[in-house]
């Protein structure tokens, strides 16, 4: 595989541009599995960015692997990070209770955030 081969032949160090285009490619014409695999087995000198994860999130809304990709966005994208990418996903699929759920948990969380604005104007 040319991608194993950058270093070694080319002098070109992996970055994590280039780990994202691999899971992307990975996820589109394999499986969110082995690309999920790729992420932990191979990216152990790049920090796994959300951009990666949201990437094969994508993947898993493609494949139709809600399981892995719920797992993403809870476990690896803290703080509602992968909300939109879970909606979409199930929205794709046509799960629309799901995306619904995520829809209002979105929307609940900017009401916070637009209640704590609100409050941090009026003290200041």
């Amino acid at each position: 595989m040319i991608f194993e081969r950058m270093e070694s032949e080319y002098g070109i160090t992996p970055n994590v541009v280039h780990y994202n285009t691999m899971v992307s490619l990975i996820g589109r014409f394999a499986t969110a599995k082995e690309a999920y695999c790729f992420i932990t087995e191979r990216m152990v000198t790049v920090k796994h960015n959300k951009v990666v994860w949201m990437t094969l999130v994508a993947c898993c809304g493609m494949e139709g692997d809600f399981e892995l990709g719920e797992y993403i966005c809870k476990e690896k994208l803290p703080g509602g990070e992968g909300d939109k990418q879970l909606h979409n996903m199930y929205a794709s699929a046509q799960r629309y209770d799901k995306a619904a759920e995520v829809r209002k948990r979105i929307e609940q969380s900017r009401n916070k955030k637009l209640r704590r604005a609100a409050f941090s104007k009026l003290v200041d």
